[in-house]
């Protein structure tokens, strides 16, 4: 049976390391635009951090719950 593997569901000591260094991978690899999950508990640290890195937006989405569960991104045009 396949499974969810360990990295999608262990993010790291705090656990939002892994969202952390994909946005910072996609923001340098000039990639316009992403589209994550996340943990609901995850929106403050990780608006805080695109603030320090810098992106044009990122917008937060709720599950049908009512969770923070996921963000998009727009990165500033070209490699920053």
């Amino acid at each position: 049976m396949d499974y969810e593997p360990k990295e999608a569901l262990f993010g790291g000591r705090i656990g939002d390391e892994l969202l952390k260094q994909i946005i910072l991978d996609v923001k340098e690899r000039g990639i316009k635009y992403l589209a994550c999950e996340m943990g609901y508990d995850q929106k403050e640290p990780l608006q805080a951090y695109v603030n320090e890195v810098g992106v044009k937006s990122i917008k937060f989405y709720k599950d049908l719950a009512g969770f923070d569960r996921g963000f998009v991104i727009v990165f500033n045009e070209g490699k920053q």
